[in-house]
């Protein structure tokens, strides 16, 4: 998973600047948040493109997710980055 221009608003910043140590948020603990909540979204997505779309299908209709040309485009995108 790649994030790009991802910018963290003041509201949901732990602390301000320069203050982790003193308030126990040490970059080490910060890095290990991040990469919690990365790896349950990269997990979410892998999900979702390997089990849902190809086994998933909606009434009426008899196909598959995965077979509809919105849901292959996007997957298409999904998979160069």
């Amino acid at each position: 998973m790649k994030l790009g221009n991802f910018v963290v608003g003041k509201d949901a910043a732990l602390g301000k600047p320069g203050e982790g140590y003193h308030t126990g948020v040490t970059q080490g603990f910060g890095f290990g948040f991040a990469a919690t909540y990365i790896g349950a979204a990269q997990t979410a997505l892998d999900f979702t493109k390997g089990n849902f779309f190809i086994n998933q299908t909606f009434a009426p209709n008899a196909g598959r997710v995965a077979d509809g040309l919105i849901v292959q485009r996007s997957m298409q995108k999904w998979q160069r980055h």
